[in-house]
């Protein structure tokens, strides 16, 4: 029987944040809040403000609202860089 497919981690040193985790760890840092904090505020769990600040998860239309709520960052913002990434129809 083979060995199990071991999936490789990303590692936080080797990549900086960017799009909408790059404007949390940011306004997190400027506030001097843990990701913990944030997510009790924005009704999430602390591990899903960490996949959205390392981009392996994003966070759905709800969470952009509450963000933008929260944080007085417009949605159009923290959504720019994906919008720039898509491919027009």
């Amino acid at each position: 029987m083979p060995a199990p497919i071991k999936k490789k981690r990303r590692s936080t040193a080797d990549s900086q944040p960017s799009g909408i985790g790059k404007y949390l760890l940011e306004y997190r840092e400027q506030h001097g809040i843990s990701q913990a904090e944030l997510a009790e505020k924005l009704g999430v769990k602390q591990t899903t403000i960490s996949s959205w600040e390392r981009g392996i998860k994003v966070p759905g239309s709800i969470s952009l609202l509450r963000i933008s709520d929260e944080t007085g960052i417009p949605i159009r913002t923290l959504v720019q860089e994906k919008l720039e990434k898509s491919p027009r129809k």
